[in-house]
């Protein structure tokens, strides 16, 4: 009786062992962080104009996945805006961009931009400009916070 109670136990553990370390692998396999400063990644080429990169964008990082990704950025809150989203000035909030001409300018004057794919902080696309040209493409993806 008392060999039986000792055999579930230390099966059972090795269940729960073996169950992190196929999770562990899991998250390990799943997690990204990539530079490229040559060639292509994402749909983007290395040298492109800002004007390139921003007309395809949108539709280069919304396909990612396979499936609609939403595209989101970081703004810093002024007194305009604040009203209108509840949100003190000054704060950093994501909103939703889908790269309409309408931004263009302000985006050419930025030689960072940075993508929150789905409003995660954990799956990010950040596109580095020199001389007006694309010259780093980094993506950052995981799928939990480790603690």
């Amino acid at each position: 009786m008392r060999v039986a109670f000792v055999s579930i136990i230390l099966f059972s553990g090795l269940q729960v062992f073996l169950l992190f370390l196929a999770g562990f692998v899991y998250f390990w396999i799943k997690y990204e962080d990539e530079v490229t400063a040559s060639g292509e990644s994402l749909g983007f080429v290395i040298g492109e104009s800002k004007e390139d990169v921003y007309s395809k964008v949108f539709a280069n990082l919304a396909a990612l996945s396979g499936k609609r990704e939403e595209i989101f950025i970081s703004i810093e809150v002024d007194s305009n805006l604040s009203p209108k989203v509840g949100v003190d000035e000054g704060f950093q909030v994501l909103m939703q961009t889908y790269m309409h001409p309408v931004g263009t300018k302000e985006f050419m004057e930025k030689d960072v931009w940075k993508f929150y794919l789905n409003a995660s902080r954990f799956n990010v696309v950040k596109l580095t400009f020199c001389n007006d040209k694309l010259c780093e493409i980094y993506r950052h993806r995981k799928v939990f916070e480790i603690p």
